[in-house]
């Protein structure tokens, strides 16, 4: 069972209601995006970054956020990315140092 932090849903329906473009959730412990409530809909964001985390795999629908430039996921655990990441036009910058 999830025991899911309120915190980041929080974060991220205040994103959703203020349209603010970046998403910081850095050492949270995530460990699984899709735990996220709320997070792939989120396409008016710009930047996330969701470094030193535990996360281990890049769901397929991180493309949900078409917007998405800038894509943060430093000291994660992440072995291999979604091969639909390709049809992200406007991501620039992916760092999984």
């Amino acid at each position: 069972m999830n025991c899911f932090n309120t915190t980041e849903e929080k974060q991220v329906e205040e994103s959703k209601e203020t349209k603010n473009p970046h998403l910081d959730l850095v050492d949270r412990g995530i460990s699984k995006l899709i735990d996220i409530p709320g997070l792939f809909m989120l396409e008016h964001l710009v930047r996330l970054t969701m470094s030193h985390n535990k996360i281990d795999v890049l769901p397929a629908h991180i493309v949900e956020l078409k917007n998405l430039e800038s894509l943060n996921l430093f000291n994660n655990h992440i072995e291999e990315l979604p091969t639909n990441m390709s049809s992200m036009p406007k991501l620039r910058q992916l760092n999984l140092g």
